[in-house]
């Protein structure tokens, strides 16, 4: 999958360690429009991958295995985009599909992202889990809301970043590299049509 993310040569590098990127109002809208262009990934490239089997959770293991739906590492060739919006309410959002930090993040300890791979029981679907499973394949766009200070965006942004090194680091893969994006300025209301 193509992204206007990648390579990230064209956004400024605002922090090294962990690296967070700038990108301003016009390349994020210009970044989902692109995004939504892109054909779906093939279905057998990330089932049941997205649909969540915990290593422990023998019995939809089998139920994958039996169907010759071997459970698949991490797909590698799919590249996504997840706004994540600091600092709080979702019913105030100017990013339309943007998630809150706790929907990709653990709230306790290190920065990680969440695992959310049923453990125990039986479910093919397992919607409620997508959003945190495709965060780890994804370059992730954050910002706030006006009531949400740079300083918080840019502690969730560095979170979020960690997570990513964290996960590629400790992956049987060879992941892609995926980046954090950090918004800079405000949203302005011309480019809102675009995103909603």
């Amino acid at each position: 999958m193509s992204s206007r993310l990648y390579p990230p040569d064209n956004y400024p590098l605002i922090q090294d360690s962990p690296p967070l990127r700038a990108i301003d109002a016009a390349s994020v809208a210009a970044t989902i429009n692109h995004i939504a262009t892109q054909p779906l990934p093939n279905p057998d490239d990330v089932f049941p991958w997205a649909h969540g089997a915990h290593p422990e959770n023998h019995l939809q293991i089998e139920f994958f295995n039996a169907r010759k739906k071997a459970v698949k590492r991490v797909p590698t060739c799919v590249r996504f985009v997840t706004m994540v919006k600091a600092g709080g309410d979702l019913n105030s959002c100017k990013l339309k599909g943007a998630v809150v930090p706790e929907d990709v993040l653990q709230t306790d300890g290190q920065p990680r992202f969440v695992n959310l791979d049923p453990q125990n029981g039986f479910c093919v679907r397992n919607f409620h889990i997508q959003v945190g499973k495709f965060a780890t394949l994804s370059d992730i766009i954050v910002y706030g809301g006006t009531d949400t200070s740079i300083e918080e965006v840019e502690e969730v942004a560095e979170r979020i970043s960690a997570a990513q090194i964290h996960f590629r680091q400790n992956s049987e893969l060879k992941l892609p590299v995926y980046n954090t994006f950090v918004v800079t300025g405000e949203l302005p209301l011309f480019l809102l049509p675009l995103l909603h």
